[in-house]
């Protein structure tokens, strides 16, 4: 468990009131492949189910699967905005939020409830999404939705800089721009311009 991990973990665990817990990063689905066929154990069979629950959550947009074809298919500068959108909807599925509520991009994940197992979880999601090899700690590196949509576009998919431009930004470099021109206008150009729309 790497040290950012752990910190997280025993904050989670120093919030509660138990007297003797355990914490382990384990894919039960191979454990319990791992297992003689006639064995039952009533705690694997709950974290099993739980686990495929999740993974069989419907998603409201129904657009995991083709992710990766929607990213490459869409315009460079709306890459991003598709990619914050699909990150939002996998992180609001594992922490079992409403999809209506509002989460801040800069927000850490961990300030709305989520734990390391979830970490976990939304890591292994993300990496079979979008069919990458992920770090294990890639949640505790990029803990909001904007650090792990930047360190996607960058590092993973290494989209142009053009392909991962803010639209809030750069609608806000034009709007700059423009009035720049503006007020750089001589009163003859003011009036140059006047007379033409006259005309």
């Amino acid at each position: 468990m790497q040290p950012e991990q752990g910190l997280l973990v025993l904050g989670h665990l120093l919030a509660g009131n138990r007297v003797r817990v355990g914490s382990l990063e384990v894919d039960w689905h191979q454990y319990s492949e791992s297992l003689p066929l006639n064995f039952t154990s009533a705690l694997l069979s709950e974290l099993l189910s739980e686990r495929e629950s999740r993974a069989n959550a419907p998603i409201k947009t129904e657009r995991s699967n083709g992710v990766l074809t929607e990213l490459n298919q869409a315009a460079p500068g709306k890459r991003k905005k598709l990619l914050i959108e699909y990150l939002r909807e996998r992180a609001m599925r594992v922490l079992a939020l409403e999809s209506t509520q509002p989460i801040d991009l800069k927000q850490p994940l961990s300030d709305l409830g989520l734990d390391s197992l979830m970490a976990v979880e939304l890591r292994s999601v993300l990496s079979t999404d979008l069919g990458r090899s992920l770090p294990s700690t890639l949640v505790f590196d990029y803990p909001t939705l904007a650090a792990l949509a930047g360190y996607l576009a960058e590092q993973v998919f290494e989209w142009e800089p053009a392909a991962i431009a803010e639209p809030a930004n750069k609608v806000g470099e034009d709007l700059h721009s423009i009035l720049d021109r503006i007020e750089a206008l001589s009163d003859e150009d003011v009036e140059r311009m006047y007379s033409q729309e006259e005309e």
